[in-house]
């Protein structure tokens, strides 16, 4: 207990900002020898430190002993171990202080955890998405995703660089990694919902990358995962149950696409199917995707995301259409929906889907829907989920207003609510 109490003492310091860096991998080397601080070790280097003499050889610093002292006491003396979407384990051996993001997804996650402060770089884009992000679109740029910036990355000299599965592709930025002086972790995470390892895909996914991303931090982070995860189960729940009634041979067909291989192509277009979040919400919200199964793996992407013939879709006749939009769509410029307040672009991509697909019953019936990437394949999907089941069965889920859920997500996020005015983020607006 008097160990602890020094300890603590020393700890007092790291509430008033300390600056830190990366893991210096002489810190690994000193205490972490046999994967376990040994409380010992730990107090023969405070003592050392204390007498401004070298301990095994090494020059002691005292952010070590801080970053030391704090896994003595909050973890157990034990690295953490975060395992990442691509099934790599990560050891974090020391408070994570200094983050780099190119994940637009996980940056929301970020501010619903309430760490924009440790954010110290993120990819290009950032800075021209204001509403989406008013604080982290003022920090400093690494580069595209395409283009990594290695240097400046090596300059803010952060603890972790967050990326997607594939994006920036695995090899570019894993050097990181592998500095002679020092450790930048790669973490590769989803927050969409991604596949995770074996027996961990959807919801299941996103429950367990927020839990464990939390678990990384202290107590208030993980109590604002917590209100997330609340806020997200009760939606989620609703909707499974009801659903969950719903006869197999009652459920509707839907075709799912994405614009950006779709826009302006009338043979064949890009089909969303197993492995894909959009998939994932599609069933979740009671539809049969007729792609799943036979669209064509895409190996990048790890899921079934590729080119389908229009004649497919037309000889399958789908009840509803769903079109997920992203990037650009010509002549209408970006999509970028926290950004623009019309409907230019998804009424473009609506139209679009109308004019291939009019032999259909989804077109017939004018059951054709719009929702962009930036707003349904992130940690709000569950309003993504509430609109979709609405405009497949309106009557069972008439008491649900998607609007008032992404209203309360937005108040997760901490943005203006002016962003509920955008006619952006689906076709038909959900809140105008």
């Amino acid at each position: 207990m008097k160990y602890t109490f020094i300890l603590l003492l020393l700890l007092i310091p790291l509430s008033f900002g300390i600056s830190s860096a990366s893991t210096s991998r002489e810190y690994i080397e000193l205490f972490f020898s046999d994967e376990r601080i040994d409380i010992e070790e730990l107090l023969n280097s405070i003592t050392a430190y204390m007498l401004n003499e070298d301990y095994q050889g090494k020059n002691l610093k005292l952010e070590w002993l801080r970053d030391a002292s704090y896994v003595y006491v909050y973890w157990g003396g034990k690295p953490k171990t975060f395992v990442d979407v691509n099934g790599n384990p990560l050891k974090i051996y020391k408070p994570i202080k200094k983050i780099v993001t190119y994940h637009h997804q996980h940056a929301e996650m970020l501010m619903i955890l309430g760490l924009e402060d440790k954010v110290v770089g993120v990819r290009d884009t950032f800075a021209i998405q204001k509403n989406r992000y008013p604080i982290l679109h003022t920090k400093p740029s690494v580069g595209s995703g395409d283009n990594p910036n290695l240097e400046k990355i090596i300059e803010l000299d952060p603890d972790v660089v967050v990326a997607y599965g594939w994006y920036p592709a695995v090899g570019t930025i894993e050097e990181l990694s592998n500095l002679p002086d020092r450790v930048i972790s790669i973490m590769r995470v989803g927050f969409t919902g991604d596949p995770i390892g074996k027996g961990y895909v959807g919801i299941d996914a996103m429950k367990k990358e927020v839990l464990d991303f939390a678990s990384l931090f202290d107590q208030e982070v993980m109590k604002r995962a917590q209100k997330y995860l609340e806020w997200h189960d009760r939606y989620i729940n609703i909707v499974l149950e009801r659903v969950s009634k719903i006869p197999e041979n009652e459920k509707l067909k839907v075709f799912v696409e994405s614009s950006e291989g779709s826009y302006g192509r009338s043979n064949t277009r890009l089909g969303i199917g197993l492995g894909h979040p959009a998939h994932g919400l599609v069933e979740l919200a009671g539809g049969k995707n007729i792609g799943a199964g036979n669209i064509p793996f895409n190996p990048t992407y790890n899921t079934e995301y590729n080119d389908i013939s229009v004649e497919f879709v037309l000889e399958n006749n789908p009840d509803i259409i769903v079109g997920r939009a992203m990037g650009t769509i010509s002549g209408q410029g970006a999509l970028r929906p926290w950004e623009r307040t019309d409907d230019g672009a998804v009424k473009a991509y609506y139209n679009d889907i109308k004019n291939v697909f009019n032999l259909t019953n989804a077109v017939r019936n004018d059951r054709v829907y719009v929702i962009t990437n930036d707003w349904a394949i992130t940690p709000n999907y569950p309003s993504a989920l509430v609109a979709l089941a609405k405009w497949f069965y309106p009557e069972l889920f008439a008491d649900l207003d998607p609007c008032k859920v992404f209203e309360e997500y937005v108040d997760l996020l901490g943005v203006s609510k002016a962003v509920l005015n955008h006619r952006s983020f689906t076709y038909p607006a959900i809140c105008i």
